[in-house]
């Protein structure tokens, strides 16, 4: 990858982790989906936080960008899991059980690994319509960990877009 695409995906991946310094009205919640949009940018996202049972340990940040600017509409997939999950193979994300797709892993940082990977029409429809689903990370050392995607408020959340952007 070279040096301008990757301080590019750093600053996607900062803009998503850091959150955004949006206003009350600019972040709402849906069941378990967060829309969060900076309309100065025209960028919106939609994101779930998945923690580990009874604790406050996060296991997985999953989220949408959807980018709009003059000539051109741009959405990436993106997905960040902590340091110490296995990744002998690439993350599937499974949808109302179908494997739907593989997660390319980008890089690692101190504060976890970034997967990241565009979204295609066929892709934001199934996560539209699904009720929910699972991240599954296999390794022959840990065995199989499935991390919960819930659909719960992802209709909404979606829908909700198409009156911010």
């Amino acid at each position: 990858m070279c040096a301008k695409n990757f301080i590019k995906n750093i600053s996607i991946f900062s803009a998503l982790i850091t959150s955004f310094s949006a206003s009350a009205q600019d972040r709402q919640q849906y069941g378990d989906w967060m829309v969060e949009c900076k309309k100065e940018e025209n960028q919106c996202t939609i994101s779930q936080v998945a923690v580990l049972e009874g604790s406050e340990e996060t296991l997985m940040q999953l989220a949408m960008i959807f980018t709009r600017t003059e000539n051109d509409e741009n959405s990436q997939l993106l997905a960040v899991l902590p340091l110490g999950v296995p990744l002998d193979t690439a993350p599937i994300l499974i949808l109302d059980e179908e494997e739907v797709t593989e997660l390319p892993i980008r890089f690692c940082l101190t504060d976890g690994c970034y997967f990241s990977m565009d979204l295609g029409t066929d892709l934001l429809e199934k996560f539209i319509a699904a009720e929910d689903g699972v991240l599954r990370l296999d390794s022959p050392r840990s065995g199989e960990l499935n991390i919960p995607v819930s659909g719960d408020g992802s209709k909404a959340a979606f829908n909700s877009l198409w009156d911010r952007f």
